[in-house]
């Protein structure tokens, strides 16, 4: 059985994080949405989501230390750093993590980001349809 593909967007820019949201979820992704670190943590202790969207300054705290503590809730979310403040050290750095998948500068190129997005989702999915066959195959 498929089940919903899940977005958390981390965003203190409410009017980004509104209108991300809403293209998301026109594309059929429901997505969650936190202005700071500490409601993030509180929805992922919620429920797991697939794939975070984190800006990496947030009021109180890094986006660096925010995926840390998410990563220990679930190591198989992924995620897609969001950032004002571009550096090459910084993007770097960031996709030498195993969970960081991507790494966007503001202003955001929605298109880019839902094509990716849209990407990851059919990639999750068929590998869900594999670990679901594989014990039919053996």
């Amino acid at each position: 059985m498929e089940r919903e593909f899940e977005i958390l967007f981390v965003e203190d820019d409410v009017g980004l994080a509104s209108n991300l949201q809403d293209i998301l979820e026109e594309k059929g992704y429901p997505v969650a949405v936190a202005h700071n670190g500490q409601t993030a943590l509180a929805l992922f202790r919620e429920k797991i989501f697939d794939l975070a969207l984190i800006d990496l300054k947030l009021p109180d705290m890094s986006g660096e230390e925010l995926i840390d503590q998410l990563t220990a809730l679930s190591p198989r979310t992924e995620y897609i750093i969001i950032t004002a403040y571009a550096s090459l050290e910084g993007a770097a750095e960031a996709v030498r993590k195993k969970s960081i998948i991507a790494y966007e500068i503001k202003p955001i190129d929605i298109d880019r980001l839902v094509s990716f997005v849209d990407q990851v989702a059919q990639r999750r999915q068929a590998e869900e349809v594999l670990q679901e066959e594989e014990p039919l195959l053996q």
